[in-house]
């Protein structure tokens, strides 16, 4: 009697133990996971960590990774400036938009036409430095078109004097510059009087009449 109660306290294999324990282990694990996690076979060598890494990594693929592609390819399929021009309105591009949004309806569109026509576009990178130089490219445009404009509308010597010598409008003044101050003032007095109907078209038309005007006043001088 007495060596069978002994046999009955006798402690578990270490065998049996480590068995029981694995068990537990894992009924505990089933119990905590999501219903999807459950489907898995956590005896085929594949660890839960990895079951959910897997999971999340797809999750990211489809909702950041897949958006960002789709909208970089709308910009390289665009076909029109408008179809551009909302292409790049995507949040997902990311894309620096300030100096073109500070251009009129008009300019943006000549940017948009200037992206559509320089081809395919490898990144984001890529795409906000060909928008940087065309935006750089319009801004210089709107400047000599104000410059062009100032001219055609000055309403006396002084204002069209003052058009003449902008920076922007680029004109040659070495001549010009040889002339005293009633003198300067005579000739932007010609090429104001000179202004056609719908006014010069451009920086070429105004130079034309500039130089004109300035070698009338040399003339006039040398009399």
């Amino acid at each position: 009697m007495t060596k069978k109660k002994s046999d009955s306290k006798k402690p578990l294999s270490k065998k049996v133990a480590q068995v029981m324990t694995a068990t537990l282990a894992a009924s505990t694990v089933v119990a905590v996971l999501p219903a999807d996690f459950i489907k898995a076979d956590m005896f085929q060598g594949d660890s839960v960590s990895d079951s959910v890494y897997d999971q999340s990594t797809t999750v990211t693929d489809s909702v950041y990774v897949q958006p960002f592609v789709q909208a970089l390819e709308a910009v390289r399929v665009a076909d029109s400036a408008a179809t551009l021009q909302q292409a790049l309105s995507a949040v997902e591009l990311a894309l620096n938009l300030t100096g073109y949004n500070e251009l009129s309806p008009l300019d943006q569109e000549a940017v948009a036409q200037a992206l559509l026509s320089a081809g395919n576009y490898a990144d984001t990178a890529e795409l906000q430095d060909a928008l940087n130089k065309a935006v750089a490219v319009q801004r210089d445009a709107v400047a000599l078109r104000n410059a062009v404009a100032a001219v055609n509308s000055a309403d006396s010597a002084a204002q069209i004097q003052s058009a003449l010598e902008a920076p922007y409008l680029g004109l040659i003044l070495i001549n010009y510059r040889k002339l005293n101050a009633d003198g300067k003032l005579a000739a932007a007095e010609t090429v104001r009087e000179a202004v056609p109907a719908g006014g010069y078209n451009g920086r070429t038309d105004i130079q034309k009449a500039f130089n004109e005007a300035i070698a009338s006043v040399f003339e006039a001088q040398a009399q």
